[in-house]
Parts: structure tokens; C-alpha cells; sequence
């Protein structure tokens, strides 16, 4: 074992908890421990705390991208809307327009919920508009 191998190996080595453990072996990285997915039980919790607060849209509306899928966030009401686009077909079957705009409800610092999951904005630039957005364990980068 060479290279990465070894350093997730002295990291599982000290771990001190078994949580600890296993997310530097399943996610290969030390202290990996706070960044769970929550369970069920905390998702549900999570959901309950939506509201339908107004939401200024200006810092989240924009595209974001990554190599597979293109999202693009656009005002709706007094809130904002997720429209989702692949960019690769990976079965017959599959289309590379865009879904219908699902609303987003805020949870709380930029933390919403759709009825497809969670998503997340992150690293606001200087005028203060949102850089990544995390959906589905996956940073997409504003590209508009």
C-alpha cells in the first residue's frame, strides 16, 4: 500500500471513536466525524423547521454546474426555484432538458429543502452573491 492508502490507514490508526473510523475509511479524510449525513430521524427534524419566509433571491439565483448535471436557480414568488439539467445521457431513456422549477424553503444560513432533499449555498463572493451550491453530497460551482 502506497501513497493515499497509507495515510487513511495511520488515520483510521488514530481515530478515537469508531464514527471517526469509519468516515476516514468511507470518506477518506481525517475528523470526518461532524460531517455525517444526518439519519432519518434528523432529516425529519430538519424538514420540520422549513419555513415560507420570504427569501431574497438575489445571492442564490444564478447556474451552477459540475461535469454531470447543470442547476439554475431562478426567483419564484417570494422565494427561489431549483430547475435541474443533465448534461450527459447515461440511458436511452434520459433527456437533457430541464425539470420544472421545484420551490425551495428555507431551513435557516442557507440551508433549503425541496421535496427531492436538501440543498445548501455556500462561499459568498464579495457583492455577495453564493458561489457553491451542495446538493446530494455534490459542490456544483456558479458558473452564471
Amino acid at each position: 500500500m502506497t501513497g493515499s492508502g497509507q495515510v487513511r490507514q495511520a488515520q483510521v490508526a488514530r481515530a478515537r471513536t469508531y464514527e471517526e473510523a469509519r468516515s476516514v475509511a468511507e470518506l477518506g479524510c481525517g475528523r470526518c466525524g461532524d460531517r455525517r449525513e444526518p439519519f432519518p430521524a434528523e432529516a425529519d427534524d430538519l424538514a420540520k423547521l422549513a419555513t415560507d419566509a420570504p427569501v431574497n433571491p438575489h445571492p442564490y439565483v444564478g447556474e451552477y454546474q459540475s461535469v454531470a448535471l447543470a442547476f439554475r436557480v431562478i426567483p419564484q414568488d417570494e422565494g427561489i426555484a431549483l430547475r435541474v439539467r443533465p448534461k450527459v445521457l447515461f440511458y436511452d431513456g434520459d433527456t437533457l432538458e430541464e425539470s420544472p422549477a421545484v420551490p425551495l424553503r428555507p431551513i435557516r444560513d442557507g440551508h433549503f429543502i425541496s421535496r427531492q432533499g436538501f440543498v445548501t449555498f455556500l462561499n459568498p463572493s464579495a457583492d455577495g452573491r453564493m458561489q457553491h451550491l451542495v446538493s446530494r453530497r455534490r459542490l456544483h460551482r456558479r458558473s452564471a
